[in-house]
């Protein structure tokens, strides 16, 4: 009898599988099952409600995807899982070794093609045939239930055993043909599970034969997720363990995302600060001092003076005061413009600062007139300086197109006194000075 016929050939199947222990089934070329056996709903439970003629297989993919991702997995995990199993439906002969994830039952499927595209495909309970293994570790069942990956490899790295729920949800989806697991060839479980990974120096080395136990390592596999893979090393063998760290990795990314943006946010603070810290230096130098000549404007010469006076008193020590007028200054302004009237102060107060020691201090009181404070000078010496002043500003010479301008200045000059309480007193005795030179001819030093 030809089985070319696919009704033909179910309904002889289904002769011959009645009362055998393993499930069949048959699919056809449209891989729509086309006939199961009674066994097969004992084995695969969860499939019982779903079993019909014409089932797709893609829809049996993506059952056994949920049975072993009860947490919905990935998008990308899942499209994996059923990439392979497609795959492996399509080209594996077997046999291939497999455990189920939710109760620990090992299966052995072999699939074979049958005429018009069919395939068929039989389950053998071979649970059997690993008791033996799972008594030797003493792990039995227990050990499938953990939420981590444990993996034991004899010194040859040969796998001796592995936990199989875990290496399901882990592996399942980039793993077409599991069998060679369990083959007994060294090294064989790191080229069975490479495709799961994106390729790194890490997984090279774990797969690597001639090698001292790695460090611990974080590996990405291809469907986003992260596992730390940890080896400990004994004379019995290798013991490995698997963690799924993808959450722990990504608070990480996040913490250091975070990181980032407050290092970026603090540098961005920090120049903000130095910018203000600028700005408020610039501005405390505008309010200090005289825009037009650059020396202390009229307040912050006076409180310097006051400090200075203060520290005079306390210490009894010497202080003097200079008070400084340019000569016919209106008239500057009046013949040859404001221009030449700012550049005869600056001039004269260029001429100040480089004859002065660097305790000494200047400042405009307003219009032409300056103040030069001593500190630590005797009033003879005062008027000493008051006279080198006079000289130097008498030789500022300001070019102008209808000739030259000569500069003079009149000088005030006193010292604290034994009976003075604050610096009014030295100031007015200097500016009564001053004008007693201006009276008295002006370009000339006097003393009060």
């Amino acid at each position: 009898m030809k089985l070319d016929n696919p009704e033909v050939m179910a309904a002889t199947f289904a002769l011959l599988a009645e009362g055998i222990d393993e499930a069949a089934a048959i699919y056809d070329a449209g891989e729509r099952l086309l006939w199961w056996n009674g066994q097969l709903p004992a084995f695969f439970p969860e499939l019982a409600p779903r079993l019909r003629q014409g089932l797709p297989f893609v829809e049996t993919a993506e059952t056994l995807y949920d049975l072993m991702n009860p947490d919905g997995g990935t998008p990308a995990g899942r499209r994996g899982f059923i990439e392979r199993a497609i795959q492996r439906h399509r080209h594996a002969d077997g046999p291939i070794d497999y455990q189920r994830p939710d109760d620990g039952r090992w299966l052995r499927l072999t699939l074979h093609d049958l005429p018009q595209g069919c395939r068929l495909k039989i389950w053998r309970d071979a649970t059997p045939l690993y008791g033996k293994r799972l008594a030797e570790h003493r792990l039995g069942d227990a050990l499938s239930q953990l939420n981590l990956g444990l993996m034991l490899s004899d010194p040859a790295h040969r796998l001796q055993y592995i936990n199989s729920r875990f290496f399901v949800a882990l592996f399942g989806a980039h793993v077409v043909d599991p069998s060679p697991l369990y083959a007994g060839e060294p090294g064989a479980f790191w080229r069975t599970v490479a495709p799961a990974f994106v390729a790194a120096p890490e997984l090279d080395l774990l797969a690597s034969l001639e090698r001292p136990s790695p460090a611990p390592a974080v590996l990405q596999t291809r469907d986003g997720r992260w596992v730390r893979i940890e080896e400990q090393r004994s004379s019995n063998g290798h013991t490995t363990t698997f963690i799924d760290v993808t959450e722990l990795k990504q608070r990480e990314d996040e913490a250091a995302l975070v990181r980032i943006d407050l290092e970026r946010s603090l540098h961005q603070l920090r120049r903000v600060q130095a910018e203000l810290l600028k700005s408020n230096e610039q501005l405390t130098v505008m309010a200090e001092t005289d825009p037009l000549t650059g020396v202390m404007n009229r307040r912050k010469f006076l409180d310097h003076a006051r400090h200075e006076f203060a520290r005079s008193l306390r210490y009894g020590r010497e202080m003097s005061l200079i008070m400084v007028d340019i000569d016919h200054f209106k008239k500057i302004n009046d013949t040859w413009g404001h221009l030449a009237g700012d550049t005869a102060l600056m001039r004269t107060a260029e001429r100040l600062s480089s004859s002065v020691r660097s305790l000494d201090f200047i400042g405009r009181l307003g219009g032409e007139e300056f103040a030069v404070l001593l500190p630590e000078t005797p009033k003879a010496a005062a008027a000493a300086l008051a006279e080198r002043l006079r000289l130097v500003i008498a030789g500022i010479s300001l070019p102008e197109e209808h000739g030259a301008i000569s500069l003079t200045a009149s000088f005030g000059v006193s010292a604290r006194e034994a009976g003075d309480k604050e610096l009014l007193n030295v100031l007015a005795r200097s500016d009564r000075a001053l004008y007693s030179a201006k009276r008295g001819g002006r370009n000339q030093v006097a003393v009060s």
